[in-house]
């Protein structure tokens, strides 16, 4: 910070105080808009990685009942005469239905650890409130 943060001399006008005050302010205000940025981009950063998990199970679900359905056909066509063909396309459909749990779980996982949005801006702009009450006193 380039602001200079000296208590006022006793021979500085109250226009000069003012406009030191006005400036402290603005750097204040954009130092915290750039951390708020930061920290939206780091949450975003772990809700995409959650939603990808997501979309990911969604995909592998879509797959294992295309799968369970194949292996359903095969299954009853095969159980009127000889042939165990429906029982690869079962495993294969289970292997899937596995697949998409763990993406699920995992993409859960991401997603609860998602903290409220800003929580050091939050408690900066707290601080900051707080501070500036205890001077107006």
């Amino acid at each position: 910070m380039d602001t200079d943060l000296r208590p006022p001399r006793a021979e500085e006008s109250l226009g000069e105080l003012a406009k030191q005050a006005s400036q402290q302010a603005s750097t204040l205000i954009r130092d915290e808009v750039a951390l708020a940025k930061i920290e939206l981009k780091q949450d975003m950063r772990e809700a995409v990685a959650g939603i990808s998990l997501f979309s990911a199970a969604g995909v592998t679900a879509l797959l294992s009942v295309l799968m369970l359905s194949a292996a359903a056909g095969f299954g009853i066509g095969t159980a009127m005469g000889e042939g165990w063909t429906w029982a690869g396309f079962a495993i294969v459909g289970i292997v899937y239905l596995v697949i998409a749990g763990l993406a699920a779980v995992m993409g859960r996982k991401h997603t609860e650890e998602i903290p409220p949005p800003a929580p050091r801006t939050t408690r900066q702009v707290k601080e900051t409130v707080a501070a500036t009450k205890e001077i107006g006193r």
